[in-house]
């Protein structure tokens, strides 16, 4: 069952700055870092692809960047992001929290936020609030999503490193929700 979460969001490509750092980049100056999330980014065969992988790779051809993608789990990413000058992360979610520190080129996608949980918590919870009732809502670590849910007060937030735990552990019983996009 999915349940909405009364929030927007924009995928978008989030540039903090142009400014080089040796050995980190290429000729343009930018190091340019991206998480697995389909349909955004998909990896087949050691090649990666999905919408975001396509708007990146015509703004490197744009501007004549030849920097190579490079993925990592998204905590990581976003770590780089906030502690170096040259880095080029997406997709990110563009919050209010996050406007005024970063320079932003998008959006590229627009989601809604959701939980998704088993059959048996459908009556359970209609709102919001009624999810801070539950006995654990998988998020996934430093994302907007989590966030989020701990800045309305939430406690029974279970941290993973992927959504794809994220969903293991639903599947187990580990958790009843699991926040994400639609």
């Amino acid at each position: 069952m999915v349940y909405r979460i009364v929030v927007s969001l924009l995928a978008v490509v989030s540039i903090l700055s142009f400014t080089p750092s040796v050995g980190l980049t290429d000729d343009c100056g930018l190091r340019i870092i991206t998480e697995l999330s389909h349909p955004s980014t998909i990896q087949e065969n050691g090649r990666l692809s999905g919408f975001g992988v396509e708007v990146v790779e015509a703004l490197k051809e744009e501007i004549g960047c030849t920097a190579t993608i490079e993925v990592m789990p998204w905590a990581r990413g976003y770590r780089h992001l906030l502690n170096h000058s040259d880095i080029m992360l997406f997709s990110t979610a563009r919050t209010k929290e996050r406007e005024d520190r970063f320079h932003w080129i998008g959006p590229i996608a627009c989601y809604k936020w959701v939980f998704y949980g088993l059959k048996g918590v459908r009556g359970k919870v209609k709102t919001l609030e009624d999810a801070k009732n539950v006995s654990g809502i998988g998020v996934y670590r430093n994302d907007a999503r989590a966030q989020f849910l701990k800045s309305k007060g939430f406690t029974n937030l279970e941290v993973m490193d992927s959504q794809e735990a994220n969903f293991k552990k639903l599947l187990r019983g580990g958790v009843e929700l699991v926040a994400t996009s639609n």
